[in-house]
């Protein structure tokens, strides 16, 4: 909008300047002519138009001087912008500054009814007993304001002094609508590969409340909407080479670790 402010009002000035520069007689009896009886006998003489011209060339040089100016410093800002350089989460999470579910969850075995599956966007193997990699035991704890007793949300909170991560094999980070909360997580194993799914519904209502159907929430969410998380999921033995997938076998990225630890 400031952009276009800019642009307008320069424009404006230009014309202006420009055409007293090239003519300003004329620019005199349409801008002045109009308010004297007689504008043909009341024209400036040489000096007066020579002055005119002089101050609108000079105005001219001023406003191209300007307008480099400001194309210039926006060119360098939106350069320095696009040149920030990426950090580590950035990198790894895809821009989503995720934050971390701290619940210790029991993964079901089969699907539950009436939740949304979540699409899984990448996934990174946890050592909790090592506390490793040691960045996302720092990452802040997902807080949503709407969280209460008894509206299903995922699993119970963690003993005192310790995290969900504390006893995690994986975390699978979830793009999710804001309205709904992760509800249920299935997980099954074999000796060569890991498949999870993740589910999410609405808040169950309080007593007395309009109803929501628990499932009516959106998915394939851009980075920009939504909540980003990551959510500590227990295996019955660590990932390893071991392949992980959606619940339809569908291969799940492995997120690259480029921290130090």
């Amino acid at each position: 909008m400031v952009t276009l402010t800019m642009i307008a009002v320069l424009s404006g000035l230009a014309i202006l300047t420009l055409w007293g520069a090239v003519a300003p007689r004329g620019q005199w009896r349409v801008l002045a002519g109009w308010s004297r009886s007689r504008p043909y006998a009341s024209e400036p003489g040489p000096v007066a138009v020579g002055i005119h011209r002089f101050v609108a060339i000079a105005a001219s040089i001023a406003l191209v001087v300007t307008a480099a100016s400001y194309y210039l410093q926006r060119h360098d800002l939106t350069s320095a912008v696009a040149a920030t350089p990426k950090t580590a989460l950035d990198v790894m999470w895809d821009d989503a500054n995720p934050e971390v579910v701290n619940r210790v969850i029991q993964p079901y075995e089969t699907t539950p009814y009436g939740l949304k599956n979540q699409p899984i966007l990448r996934y990174q193997p946890v050592d909790g007993i090592d506390r490793l990699p040691s960045y996302l035991f720092a990452l802040p704890i997902w807080n949503p304001p709407t969280i209460r007793d008894g509206d299903g949300y995922i699993g119970v909170s963690p003993d005192a002094g310790s995290t969900a991560l504390d006893g995690s094999s994986i975390v699978v980070q979830v793009r999710a609508d804001a309205a709904c909360i992760p509800r249920a997580v299935v997980a099954t194993e074999t000796d060569k590969s890991v498949s999870i799914g993740v589910y999410y519904g609405r808040p169950s209502p309080e007593i007395g409340a309009p109803k929501v159907p628990i499932s009516k929430c959106a998915t394939d969410l851009p980075v920009t909407d939504g909540s980003t998380v990551l959510i500590p999921v227990p295996l019955d033995n660590k990932v390893g080479t071991r392949s992980v997938t959606t619940l339809k076998g569908d291969a799940i990225p492995l997120t690259k670790d480029v921290t130090s630890g």
